[in-house]
This record gives structure tokens, C-alpha cells and sequence, in this order.
């Protein structure tokens, strides 16, 4: 029987590995940018989100929510990108295997962005150009937290 070391594990990359396995994160393996924002809203929800949003405009897609969830978590994350690099710990899923699910537009997008309060970041990609993303805040609402993504299939 072999032996296996520390050199044997090999890490894999998140994003590939959601997109050619959708159906264990997804209720179907045909994802769509609904579904993506589907996922982002269960873990707004868990953390305080009460009134969330989905909407698409000039090739973007929107998820909204009335408050901001990013940073409600028991898990101190130590910023936004690490919220989205990957499955991080969910404990207030009180199940095994639980995780927060804002990574998974990563995988299916060429670009994402958050904002809240004036703060723009952008996790992958670009946002929209200046009065493009003026005009696409302003037409989504007063929401406290805004993830715009560009979906593809295969990101």
C-alpha cells in the first residue's frame, strides 16, 4: 500500500472545479445567472438580508440586497476577496459542509464587482467604465450592497 505525503495532495483550482461540477453546488448542472444570484442570496439571507433583488442590464447581472451581509459572519473573514476566493466557513449554516456561496459567481463570470456605500471593488475582471456604472447604480435603487457580475457559461 503506498504512503501518501503532503506532496501527493494536489490543491485544485475552485473555479474549474464549480464549473465542471455545477450539479454539486447547483440545483441543476445548466447554470444560469439566476442561479448564481440565487446562491449569493442564500448567504445574504442567512446573514441578515431581508428584501434581495435580481436584474440584468446591458450584459450585466445583478444581485441587490437591503442590507449589507459581507461582513455579519460569526468567521471573520480579513477582506471581500477572500469572502470570494472560495469556499470559506459558514457557521451560522448549522450543517456539515456548509460554506459561503458568493464565490460561485467567480466561476461563471469574465468580471465582478461589488459595491456598498459609494465603495466599489472589483473581485475579477472590471466593472462598468464610469457612467455606465453611474447609470446602472443609480437605475438598480438604494440597495446597501450590489454584486454585478458578467455571466458566461464557461468563464
Amino acid at each position: 500500500m503506498k504512503k501518501y505525503t503532503a506532496d501527493d495532495i494536489k490543491p485544485i483550482d475552485w473555479e474549474a472545479h464549480v464549473r465542471m461540477r455545477p450539479e454539486m453546488y447547483f440545483p441543476t448542472p445548466d447554470v444560469d445567472a439566476e442561479e448564481v444570484a440565487k446562491a449569493i442570496e442564500y448567504s445574504a439571507k442567512v446573514l441578515g438580508a431581508v428584501e434581495t433583488d435580481f436584474s440584468e442590464m446591458d450584459g450585466w447581472s445583478y444581485f441587490c440586497a437591503d442590507k449589507d451581509w459581507i461582513f455579519k459572519s460569526e468567521f471573520k473573514f480579513e477582506s471581500i476577496h477572500e469572502i470570494f476566493s472560495g469556499p470559506g466557513p459558514f457557521p451560522e449554516v448549522k450543517q456539515q459542509n456548509a460554506f459561503r456561496c458568493e464565490s460561485l459567481c467567480l466561476a461563471f463570470s469574465s468580471s465582478v464587482y461589488t459595491a456598498s456605500n459609494g465603495e466599489v471593488i472589483v473581485l475579477k475582471g472590471s466593472a462598468p467604465a464610469g457612467a455606465l456604472l453611474e447609470a446602472h447604480l443609480k437605475k438598480l435603487g438604494g440597495w446597501e450592497r450590489v454584486v454585478g457580475f458578467k455571466f458566461i457559461k464557461s468563464a
